[in-house]
């Protein structure tokens, strides 16, 4: 079996766990269902908000389409962003305060609500998931500040939010994150010849749509970040000193390159990431690329330990890559995907690629991109662009 046929079939297997790590579609609509009605509930026509001109948007994982099953939890977590017109004169806690009242003044969300995160208010439906408002307010002063990045121009969203540990207000800027993680997650469409989508982000009305994202057409890095956040999940095994998930997308975003094949560019991944996390013990940085003065890495200058626990953690994502890439036989195979997806997880996701490649070998009908690598079913073994590929036991003999 060639390179470029190995890397098709470990590409399948990261794309058919992403697939698997995806939240549920009921549960999906479930959440969407749910984020409309708070949407609706903080902007209706009586809500002391209305005259301060709520903006709702999701932000975070749902968003960038990289949201991941917890790790024994069926809880997941949606982010709502509530862009509200506050007065120059309002304090960080009395605009917090307003929208929790707001929220608390229904009965739908009083007994579900937890108070006590830093920048968010969670109302936590049980065993399901739970949705975290963000309230905000525009900032005017990084608002003004342009930023490009590889073609993508980037300026007046920037948001200022009630931080309850620093009692101050803190600058970031999700919804430019969004448009920023999604137009390179296209850009890496084109550097790995994945299944065409459209993503649009909208920032004009009042409740933004909730986000779609098509499981069967991820685009690379989407793949991608969510493997490393599962490989991080089953490494940390829930310690506390985890890198958060925001820092994993924007490594994993800028340091994506060209590759002929996903696992090709997974490769490259643990090794790149590091050269976008700038300063040292005490002044590491990792900027929101759409906010400078938002830093990611800022516990890691007060937790020094976390700085270490994301180096062993790369480190140990190089090495399983690499010993997934060099892995023979289903047997080493499957022990080698295990580390990013777990024992149990990668049995079924090797059993689920094996069963779709067989029937498509066994009809005459997989062949292998010359392009990509990627293997695919066509109607054809003629198609120019494409090579047919010979029956094998995955990953190891011929038959």
């Amino acid at each position: 079996m060639n390179t470029l046929e190995i890397a098709g079939e470990l590409d399948r297997l990261l794309i058919i766990a992403a697939e698997d790590l995806d939240i549920p579609p009921g549960k999906l609509e479930d959440a969407k269902k749910k984020y409309e009605a708070i949407g609706n509930w903080l902007d209706a026509e009586d809500s002391p908000l209305r005259p301060f001109h709520p903006r709702l948007f999701a932000q975070g994982s749902v968003a960038h389409g990289t949201a991941t099953k917890p790790i024994g939890s069926d809880e997941h977590d949606v982010d709502l962003t509530c862009e509200i017109q506050f007065p120059a004169w309002m304090t960080p806690a009395a605009a917090r305060d307003m929208v929790l009242q707001r929220i608390s003044s229904n009965e739908i969300y009083r007994d579900k609500i937890d108070n006590s995160k830093r920048r968010c208010i969670r109302i936590r439906y049980a065993g399901d998931f739970h949705l975290d408002v963000i309230p905000c307010k525009p900032d005017p002063l990084a608002r003004g500040i342009q930023i490009t990045d590889e073609a993508w121009a980037h300026g007046g969203t920037a948001v200022l939010i009630p931080d309850k540990e620093l009692a101050n207000w803190s600058s970031s800027d999700p919804a430019g994150y969004t448009g920023w993680f999604l137009h390179r997650a296209k850009l890496s469409r084109l550097i790995v010849a994945t299944n065409e989508r459209s993503t649009e982000f909208s920032v004009a009305a009042s409740l933004e749509p909730f986000p779609q994202h098509d499981p069967a057409n991820k685009l690379p890095l989407q793949v991608l970040v969510q493997i490393m956040k599962r490989h991080r999940d089953c490494y940390f095994q829930g310690r506390d000193d985890a890198p958060i998930s925001i820092i994993i997308s924007t490594l994993g975003a800028r340091a994506i390159r060209p590759a002929n094949s996903l696992v090709g560019a997974f490769a490259e991944l643990p090794d790149r990431m590091e050269l976008y996390i700038d300063g040292g013990p005490g002044s590491w940085s990792i900027p929101n690329p759409t906010n400078y003065k938002e830093n990611f890495a800022d516990r890691w200058n007060t937790h020094p330990e976390r700085a270490t626990a994301f180096e062993h953690w790369r480190r140990q994502l190089k090495a399983d890559v690499d010993a997934l890439l060099n892995a023979r036989g289903m047997v080493a195979v499957e022990k080698a995907f295990a580390k990013f997806v777990g024992d149990k997880r990668a049995g079924l996701v090797i059993r689920r690629s094996s069963d779709s490649i067989g029937g498509a070998r066994q009809s005459n009908i997989l062949g292998m991109s010359k392009g990509t690598g990627r293997l695919i079913a066509t109607a054809s073994s003629a198609v120019a662009s494409v090579v047919p590929v010979r029956g094998n036991t995955f990953m190891g003999d011929p038959e």
